[in-house]
C-alpha cells in the first residue's frame, strides 16, 4: 500500500510539473531582434527630435505601445503613448541599460507639400527609421531656401553687363520697389537686402496686382552684403504681376539711401529665363509713384518652382 501511495505522489507531482511548465510556456516572450533599441539607437534620437519640434513635417500618429523590461525578453511591460509629451517622457525615463521595442503597425504623417500629410503605414524598425529620413529628406529639401543664382540676381546681373548701366548706391527716397512676373507656378520663401550704414528697420512687402499685401515684415539687413531672411512661403502664380518693396518710416530712422542699376534710359521691361521685371517705382520723401523703366531697385528673394 505504501508503494502505491509513493507512485500516486510521484505521478501528482509530474503533473504539477508538466502544467506548471505549460503554463510558463505561454508568457510573451520578446525577440530582441530585430527591433530591439536603446537610449542610443539612431531611431530613438531621430523620435526625439521629431517629438520636440525639429520636424515639423513629420508626425506620429497615436496612440502607439512601447514594449520595456527588456532584459531576459519576457514578462515585458507595454506602455501605451497617446501624444509627444508622454514619448519624450518615456525617452527621459530611459537608463543606459533599459532595450525597448515598438509595436507595429503604426502610421505616421509623412511630408506633403499641399499641408495635408501623407499617411504611411509602417511595419517594422527597418522600415521606420528609412522612411522617416525619407519624409525628413523631402521636408528639408522643400523648406531649403538656395541663395545662390537666384531668379532675380539673373536679371538683374543681365541688365548690369549691360553698356552705359552702373550700380550706385545712391537712391535716398523712402520707398523702392519693382514689379516682376514668373513664367513658372511657385514660391517665395526669402528676401535679401543690403541696408545702409545704420542699423535701421525696413518694412518688406510683397503685393499681388489687386493691391493685396501677400507678405509683410520689418527686418533689418547688413550694411556690407547682401543678407537674406526666411519668410513664411508665399505662393506665386505663373504669369501673374507681383510687386516687391522696400521702405522706411521716414529720414527719422534713416537716410533710405539703397542700391540700384541706372545709367540707361528704358531698359525695363527685361526678361532673364523665367522671370520678367517689368517697371520700378521710388517714392517719399520727396519723390512721386510714376513708373521708372530705367532704374532697378537692388531687393532679391527666392524663389522655388513647383
Amino acid at each position: 500500500m505504501n508503494k502505491l501511495y509513493k507512485f500516486a505522489a510521484v505521478v501528482l507531482c509530474t503533473a504539477f510539473l508538466t502544467i506548471s511548465c505549460e503554463e510558463d510556456a505561454v508568457l510573451p516572450v520578446y525577440s530582441p531582434s530585430p527591433n530591439a533599441l536603446t537610449s542610443q539607437s539612431e531611431i530613438t534620437t531621430l523620435l526625439q527630435s521629431i517629438q520636440a519640434g525639429e520636424y515639423e513635417c513629420v508626425s506620429i500618429n497615436y496612440p502607439i505601445t512601447m514594449v520595456t523590461n527588456l532584459a531576459s525578453y519576457q514578462n515585458a511591460t507595454e506602455t501605451v503613448i497617446d501624444d509627444e509629451a508622454e514619448m519624450l517622457q518615456f525617452f527621459s525615463n530611459l537608463t543606459a541599460t533599459d532595450v525597448y521595442s515598438i509595436q507595429y503597425p503604426l502610421t505616421i504623417s509623412g511630408f506633403d507639400s499641399s499641408g495635408d500629410g501623407q499617411t504611411i503605414t509602417i511595419n517594422s524598425t527597418t522600415e521606420f527609421m528609412t522612411l522617416l529620413q525619407s519624409e525628413i529628406a523631402q521636408c528639408m529639401a522643400y523648406y531649403t531656401c538656395d541663395t545662390a543664382n537666384t531668379v532675380f540676381q539673373q536679371a538683374y546681373n543681365a541688365v548690369k553687363a549691360e553698356p552705359g548701366v552702373i550700380e550706385e548706391m545712391t537712391m535716398d527716397l523712402f520707398t523702392h520697389e519693382y514689379t516682376f512676373s514668373i513664367s513658372e507656378g511657385g514660391s517665395i520663401c526669402s528676401i535679401g537686402y543690403m541696408g545702409e550704414e545704420a542699423d535701421i528697420p525696413y518694412t518688406i512687402q510683397l503685393v499681388n496686382a489687386t493691391g493685396t499685401v501677400l507678405y509683410e515684415g520689418i527686418h533689418t539687413f547688413s550694411a556690407t552684403e547682401m543678407e537674406y531672411v526666411s519668410i513664411p512661403f508665399v505662393d506665386i502664380v505663373a504669369g501673374e504681376n507681383y510687386t516687391i518693396r522696400r521702405s522706411i518710416e521716414s529720414y527719422a530712422v534713416g537716410s533710405g539711401i539703397g542700391t540700384m542699376l541706372t545709367g540707361a534710359a528704358d531698359q525695363l521691361p527685361v526678361t532673364t529665363g523665367i522671370i520678367t521685371i517689368h517697371e520700378s517705382k521710388f517714392y517719399g520723401g520727396g519723390g512721386t509713384p510714376d513708373p521708372d523703366f530705367g532704374r532697378i531697385p537692388k531687393i532679391d528673394f527666392v524663389f522655388k518652382p513647383l
